[in-house]
This record gives structure tokens, sequence and C-alpha cells, in this order.
């Protein structure tokens, strides 16, 4: 008799489940966090590989449903930890957008006080925070910088040259450094970028991120460094 065919390995299937933020009528603005899910091929079992946050509202209100939205992708994924942000992309600096990421941010019961680490954030061995922030650098004169500036430090602005560069959050009135990596290049530079893998194209101008198959073909999500546990995985790109 012919021995036994090995087992056949299903490849993993992918989706991204989109939950869109209860923020634009009482609350105001916009808000949705987007997590990119995967599905065993062999068990069918599905687990979060990706969780990134777009946007947040114009505050207190609308963190709070920031914090209430991952408790549910928690339980619907039988998650075993807290679910913690990959990413999250500011589109621009209106107050109904960037004014409930700030809150999401300082919230002191978002924080745990022994380890001094956001609850819902990334963090490499040494405690230095890897979530990632990407929005655009501030233009001169911005009317809200003092606003900002009192809770995230360096601002993004035209004068920090450094890019990523590490920020620190105000807590309670206490500075807590290291918290998050903030992307802040002029716009041009930020589109293309696939922010479920934070690579960005590898050619560089408008001209590569202007329809889905120059993203595909310069940003190819299947055959980056990081896809041996990502293959065939859709992208997330920031595209204007």
């Amino acid at each position: 008799m012919p021995p036994p065919k090995p087992p056949v390995t299903k490849p993993a299937q992918w989706l991204v489940d989109y939950y869109q933020l209860n923020a634009s009528v009482s609350l105001k603005g916009d808000a949705a966090i987007a997590a990119l899910i995967r599905r065993d091929g062999d068990t069918d079992k599905l687990t979060v590989h990706r969780l990134v946050l777009i946007d947040g509202g114009n505050g207190f209100e609308t963190a709070a449903l920031i914090v209430s939205t991952l408790g549910q992708i928690k339980v619907k994924y039988a998650m075993t930890t807290v679910p913690k942000l990959d990413a999250i992309i500011l589109s621009h600096w209106d107050m109904d957008h960037y004014k409930g990421v700030l809150a999401f941010l300082t919230l002191a019961e978002n924080w745990d006080t022994d380890t001094k680490r956001h609850t819902y954030l990334k963090y490499d061995a040494s405690g230095v925070g890897t979530t990632r922030l990407y929005c655009q650098a501030f233009t001169k004169g911005y009317t809200n910088k003092k606003y900002i500036s009192s809770r995230l430090k360096p601002t993004p602005d035209a004068t920090q040259k450094d890019d990523p560069f590490n920020a620190s959050v105000s807590v309670n009135k206490s500075w807590v450094e290291n918290v998050i990596k903030v992307y802040h290049h002029f716009e041009v530079d930020l589109r293309g970028c696939n922010v479920f893998t934070g690579k960005f194209l590898s050619t560089t101008g408008i001209d590569a991120s202007n329809s889905p198959l120059n993203l595909v073909t310069q940003n190819d999500p299947w055959t980056q460094t990081i896809a041996n546990d990502m293959q065939n995985a859709p992208g997330l790109y920031i595209v204007g």
C-alpha cells in the first residue's frame, strides 16, 4: 500500500472587521476601529491580528466609546488579553477628530498605575511605546497648538525634524515619556503607507498611490519580510 499522504495545511483567510463609532450626531466627529482578523485554514479559529483606531471624535465621550468597542472586540473574538492598538490615524487636526484621541491617550482610567503604561497601547521589552500615530504636521500659526501641546509633546509641527519620534503624554498633569511613536510626514509622504504592516511605499510620491494597482505593486502586503504570518492579508492604506 502507498504511504498515506501528509495532511494538507489550508492557507489562512482574512477579513477586516470595521467598527464605526457613534460619534457623528450628538457627540460630533468621526471615529472608527479597523480590526484585521485571521481565520486559521485548518481550524477556522478567528484571531485578532491588527487593531487600528481611525480618528477619535470630539472628546471624552468618544474616548469612552473607543474603550467599550475594544471590549466588544475582546468578547467577540474570545481574546484572553486586553486588545491593544497597533496604530492610530489622525486624518487631520480638526477638534472633532483629534480631541477624542487625546482624551483616550491621557485619561487616567486608561492607565495602569503600577506599570505606568497605557492599557490599550503596545510597548517593547524596554517599556518604549510601539503603537504608531500617523498624522499631519502642524502648519505655522496653528490655532489649537497650545491645547494639543499641553497633552502631547513634542508636537508634530514643522520644527520637529525627527520622524518618527517618541512622544510623551500628560496624565494627571504629569508627563509620561515614550508613550507613542509619531509619524508626521507631510501629507504626500504618508500616502501609500500600509497601516496594518507599518510599511511605506517602495517608491515615494503621490503617483505611486493614485490607484489600487499602484499600491499593491509599490507596497505589496503579501511579500514583505514581516509577512510570514500575514500571507494573503489585505492592506489598510493611507491614500489622502
